[in-house]
């Protein structure tokens, strides 16, 4: 247990994508292929990490529309993405399956 508690607290320390391919392949590299559920840690870090770059403080995904909240500092280009503005969010009324939502929403943040 001492030993995930460490790796957790080195994944929540990445600051950029190019350390979490790095933490990426060192788990890959002393463990093996990773679990799904692994996997879906690692997928939703990467979010995060886009996330903050592209100046979104939260992301809510459902069945029928993905919702961005941007920081007060965001400057990407809502529209270029296929997002509108709307109650300060930024929403994608798309149908999106779960499975699919996790690259969908790489796209939406690496086109803002």
């Amino acid at each position: 247990a001492d030993v995930r508690l460490q790796l957790y607290v080195r994944l929540a320390r990445i600051d950029d994508e190019s350390a979490l391919d790095t933490f990426v392949e060192e788990l890959a590299d002393r463990f093996g292929p990773l679990p799904d559920a692994a996997g879906a840690l690692i997928a939703e870090a990467r979010l995060t990490l886009l996330a903050r770059a592209a100046g979104i403080a939260r992301i809510e995904a459902g069945p029928a529309a993905i919702a961005l909240t941007p920081h007060a500092s965001f400057q990407g280009n809502a529209a270029r993405a296929g997002l509108i503005e709307k109650d300060g969010r930024l929403l994608l009324k798309e149908a999106v399956a779960p499975e699919d939502r996790a690259e969908r929403l790489e796209a939406l943040l690496g086109a803002l």
